[in-house]
Parts: C-alpha cells; sequence; structure tokens
C-alpha cells in the first residue's frame, strides 16, 4: 500500500515520502539562540519533542507527539534578569488512505497555560510630549489549543515527474491572563503617573473620551483576561523528478479573529503608539532611542503574521539525503517581516534507523529597518518497524 503522510509545520506541509516501514517513533533536540542587539537582549531556548506514527489497519494511521520547550533567562540593559520559562505541547493526529492518491487527516493539539515574567519598560508620553519610561513587571499566563484538516493528492505514477497538492487548515485559539506591576522605585517621574492617573479618573467621571495615556493607564491598571483565533490557510505543492528529486512550494495566509497587537497586553503598546509616533515626529533620534528599549515580553503565543512562502529543494544520494528551504513571511500592517534558509541532512543507517541534523538562519527586519539575526541547530533519531 502507497501512502503519503502531510504534516502541517508553522507555514508549510511537509510531505513524507511513501515507506515499507509505515510505523515509526522519533525523537528530536534542537536549541535556538538570538544574539543580543542595541534594542533587545540575547534570547533563545532548547526544545525536545518525541513524535511517532502507528498504522492501526490498510487505511488509517495515529500519529501522536509531545513536544516540550524551554528558554533561557535574559538580561535587559538595565541589568534586569527574567527567568526563562518551560512549555509543552500535547498533539494527537490521524490519517485516513481513501486510496492511492487521496489522503484525508485531522489532528489536535494542547499546551496548558505557563506562567512568565518579563522585566518591561513601558513609555508614555504627556500632553506636551514629554516622555517618561515606567519599569516594571509583566506576568502572563498564556495557553493554547488547536484543531487542524487537511487533505492531500497524489499523482501516485511512475513517471519521471510526479506532483501533489496539499491543503491544510489549523485553527488556534490562544488565551492569557497579564497583570503589569510598575516598579515605582525605579519609575523616572513616579508624580507624574500617579498624577496622570487622577486626571484620567476625573475625565472618566465626567463621561470624557479616554486619550492614548489613559488608555495605556488603565491597561496598566488591571489584569488583563483575552484570547485569540489564528487560522493559517496553507496550500503546498510537491513535484518528484525521477524519484531522486524534490520540488515544495509552500504559501501560507493567516487570518485573525481580532488584531494580533491589540490582544492582552500589546494593547499597551496598540493604546500608546500615536503618542510614540508623535514622539518620533518630533524629535526622531531621542524617541527612536528610548524606544528601542521598550520590551513587552513574549507575549501571547502568535505573531502579527500575514503570508509566508517557502520554496523546498531535496535530493537523495543513496542513504543520504540533502534539504534546503528558503522562507519568506510579511508582517501585518507593513510592520517589517523575516527571510530565512535552512539546510537538512539525513542518513538511512538501515532499514529501521535514521538519523538527522539540521541548522538555520534568520533575520528579522520591524517596520524600522532594524535587522535582528537567529541562528538554530539541532539533531532527530526515528526507528522504523
Amino acid at each position: 500500500m502507497r501512502v503519503l503522510s502531510v504534516v502541517f509545520l508553522g507555514g508549510a506541509i511537509a510531505f513524507a515520502p511513501p515507506s515499507a516501514f509505515a510505523s515509526n517513533i522519533g525523537t528530536s533536540y534542537s536549541l535556538s539562540r538570538t544574539p543580543a542587539t542595541e534594542g533587545y537582549p540575547a534570547s533563545g531556548g532548547q526544545s525536545l519533542s518525541l513524535s511517532g506514527s502507528w498504522d492501526a489497519s490498510e487505511t488509517l494511521s495515529i500519529d501522536p507527539n509531545l513536544s516540550m520547550y524551554k528558554a533561557y533567562a535574559t538580561t535587559d540593559a538595565s541589568g534586569v534578569v527574567t527567568p526563562g520559562t518551560a512549555s509543552w505541547t500535547l498533539g494527537l493526529g490521524a490519517g485516513y488512505t481513501w486510496s492511492d492518491h487521496w489522503v484525508f487527516g485531522v489532528a489536535g493539539s494542547f499546551a496548558p497555560a505557563t506562567t512568565g515574567m518579563n522585566a518591561t519598560t513601558l513609555g508614555l508620553e504627556n500632553e506636551k510630549g514629554q516622555g517618561i519610561d515606567v519599569h516594571g513587571t509583566l506576568s502572563d499566563k498564556s495557553g493554547s489549543q488547536g484543531a487542524e484538516l487537511s487533505v492531500s493528492y497524489d499523482s501516485a505514477g511512475d513517471s519521471s515527474v510526479e506532483w501533489g497538492v496539499a491543503l491544510a487548515v489549523p485553527v488556534s485559539r490562544y488565551t492569557t491572563t497579564q497583570t503589569f506591576a510598575p516598579d515605582a522605585g525605579n519609575t523616572e517621574n513616579p508624580k507624574f503617573v500617579n498624577l496622570a492617573q487622577k486626571k484620567c479618573a476625573v475625565a472618566a467621571q465626567k463621561s470624557a473620551p479616554p486619550s492614548d495615556l489613559c488608555k495605556t493607564l488603565a491597561a496598566m491598571s488591571k489584569t488583563q483576561g483575552d484570547f485569540i483565533f489564528e487560522v493559517p490557510l496553507n496550500v503546498n505543492l510537491n513535484l518528484t523528478l525521477w524519484e531522486f528529486s524534490g520540488v515544495s512550494l509552500g504559501v501560507t495566509k493567516y487570518i485573525y479573529s481580532k488584531e494580533p497587537s491589540e490582544v492582552g497586553y500589546f494593547t499597551l503598546t496598540s493604546a500608546n503608539r500615536k503618542a510614540a509616533q508623535s514622539a518620533v515626529d518630533k524629535a526622531p533620534k531621542a524617541a527612536a532611542d528610548r524606544t528601542s528599549a521598550m520590551s513587552f515580553g513574549s507575549g501571547i503565543a502568535t505573531g502579527s503574521t500575514d503570508t509566508a512562502v517557502s520554496l523546498s529543494l531535496s535530493h537523495r544520494f543513496s542513504a543520504w539525503k540533502v534539504g534546503v528551504t528558503m522562507a519568506h513571511t510579511a508582517y501585518r500592517e507593513e510592520q517589517g517581516g523575516n527571510w530565512s534558509v535552512s539546510g537538512k541532512v539525513y542518513l538511512k543507517l538501515n532499514k529501521t534507523w535514521r538519523v538527522g541534523v539540521n541548522a538555520s538562519d534568520q533575520r528579522d527586519t520591524d517596520s524600522t529597518g532594524a535587522n535582528t539575526q537567529s541562528f538554530s541547530a539541532g539533531g532527530n533519531l526515528r526507528f522504523s518497524f
């Protein structure tokens, strides 16, 4: 029986070629690192995953997976250390082979809420355009739940050029509860904050429309619970050339239930965006120096992504298989994007064991044109039976 496995992986669909050993179990490990820049501290983490596929029948396969991630501690420009947090995700999928050409899939995932602490600087601006930095700590408790439907078609022929197409529709719900605690002893001007809060309270009593500053202060003063749905619609085209080479093109369009920049404590940046832009217009260098030091933590586990495109090339040399992937992601509202390139090498040791290594380099560009580069590397091991 010819089985084609389809798995949605962060904006791309991976085609797993047919194998005489359809059932398998594997593990992978990777580490990532983002060096410190002028505006952001160094960050990164380690991940470990366990996955498998079991043929329950001639047409049905069961695919469980468990992934764990441990973030490194970070130190900001002022020397404040934010401890790294640990999280894990449990997933379960099933694939139904309807014919030699068609495969249907369904999957679900669950990530329990984990709590993270982030040292944060919130930039405020008064009515006179004067900037004030409020230092404090952001605590967030975030988790997610997801479901996915997929369908793939494979030409399943014996010609020198074969092709396949796959469509995946994952739906993820991210939840978060967040609290910002200002550090009065480390605030540049605590009297300004207290006075501004009083003025905002008076304005609220008079039913006056809240200013950007009042919106930010209101977000600071209470625990916020929020959620967002993310739906990345993914289409992937796959070509197999002379049985040894492969070309894959993936396109993903991201849809959200609400604006990601306005979820949870990201409302702090959203509410103060107009004031921050005004400060840049008045004093570009001073404002840029101040806003570059702002940090809003890791936030809810989703980015404001608009579209993603990837191109993958692979070739098999006897027991070896090598591949390279180039990808570009564009953020919403012209907020920048990133380019990445990754490579992988697999070695089939025998009929049951396979090992692999991989590495990637990513360059992220924000709306100001500033670049942040990150690296990752890892390895994996799979046993088929």
